[in-house]
């Protein structure tokens, strides 16, 4: 017996494949008559339309669509800079869903079990004093007491955050796949602001010094309210939306207090020796110490553009070189599927599923693991 076609759309197809950058060459490896589907002169069978719709990243239903759908992100992009408007990834568009939908299942489960809002978030807004905002985040988590120890400092500073009741992911892969690596020219982390699941996500594949500031720079989003994707570090501060602006100097003033950073400003010999100094002291990247030097009038506008180009030419290289190396990996695989959903997240999934509430299938789906390894995951980690 034939197998029921399915009555698609030719130019939704079409549309899909252009939103995928996947040419029509590559996916007739697979799909031999993807030309003829385009084309509309034959159409893929039910099966072929579904597998390919998941290559595609779409919902199986828009391949049936009159039109293409207006696809709205659910939270602000603060990645638009003067005059540029960013292009948005389906595996990127498919990891904000995912982690929207961890998010509420989060916050569904915090009400559930009576927590309180998180009453530290939400205080401030962009107009006010930044050393303000600095200070009470880094009194809040106690931040003076973390050691300045780059193997240890941005895994402490995490645990902090969570503390507080904030949830933190971090990933350089969309959930456990790991041939959709997640872009680090597209984003560098984001907040969703609320006020029983207040959620930051780092992208994994930076340096760990950035992933530092992303961590400060997306809680800053938290404390003032303002949820927002943040962009690459390799548009100097010119072309920043106001709130990432603030949002980096509220971070850069957490990470680098003033005084201690003109401190040790003054011992360098030469600039590209201070700047070094600088990054091995306070553990963040040269584009943060760059900007705070700029920022507290240290260096002339002209000084400022040729150390901003000549690290993002050194950026660009680190990048490259570590392409192809495999992020998130080493040690235990399941302290690494942990910090891929945060500790504070992976705990509840765990305590809801060991009391019946959510069933094995559905925390597999939030754990981005396979249901039958559940048990074995929580016993690796100490919950019982």
């Amino acid at each position: 017996m034939a197998m029921s076609e399915a009555l698609i759309n030719k130019h939704i197809l079409q549309w899909a494949i252009d939103r995928a950058g996947i040419g029509t060459d590559d996916l007739s490896k697979k799909y031999a008559k993807i030309e003829e589907w385009v084309n509309g002169d034959k159409k893929p069978t039910f099966n072929q339309a579904q597998d390919l719709a998941k290559i595609l990243q779409i919902p199986f239903g828009y391949l049936y669509l009159k039109n293409p759908p207006e696809e709205k992100l659910p939270i602000p992009d603060l990645r638009t800079f003067v005059n540029t408007r960013h292009q948005i990834s389906p595996t990127f568009i498919t990891l904000l869903n995912d982690i929207s939908r961890k998010q509420a299942w989060y916050k569904e489960y915090a009400i559930m079990n009576e927590h309180l809002k998180i009453d530290c978030i939400g205080k401030f807004n962009i107009d006010d004093d930044f050393k303000q905002v600095a200070q009470d985040i880094a009194n809040k988590i106690n931040f003076s007491t973390i050691s300045r120890n780059r193997n240890n400092i941005l895994k402490d500073s995490i645990e902090r955050v969570e503390d507080i009741g904030i949830l933190v992911m971090k990933n350089s892969v969309l959930g456990s796949n790991t041939h959709k690596k997640l872009d680090m020219n597209e984003f560098r982390g984001f907040a969703m602001y609320d006020e029983y699941a207040p959620l930051i996500f780092i992208n994994a594949g930076d340096s760990k010094n950035a992933q530092l500031f992303t961590l400060f720079h997306e809680l800053t989003h938290l404390w003032i309210n303002e949820s927002g994707i943040s962009g690459s570090s390799l548009n100097n501060i010119e072309n920043m939306h106001k709130t990432e602006l603030f949002c980096n100097k509220v971070a850069a003033e957490i990470l680098m207090p003033e005084d201690d950073f003109k401190t040790e400003f003054s011992s360098g010999t030469n600039i590209d020796e201070t700047i070094n100094n600088l990054e091995n002291h306070f553990c963040v990247s040269k584009f943060a110490i760059i900007n705070k030097i700029y920022n507290l009038g240290l260096i002339e506008k002209n000084i400022y553009d040729e150390l901003y180009s000549k690290a993002k030419n050194d950026y660009i290289n680190f990048m490259n070189n570590n392409a192809n190396e495999k992020q998130n990996g080493g040690g235990n695989p399941y302290f690494t599927m942990r910090t891929r959903v945060g500790k504070r997240f992976s705990n509840a999934v765990f305590y809801s599923t060991m009391e019946g509430v959510t069933l094995h299938r559905d925390a597999g789906y939030l754990l981005d693991i396979n249901p039958a390894k559940i048990y074995k995951y929580a016993n690796e980690l100490g919950i019982h």
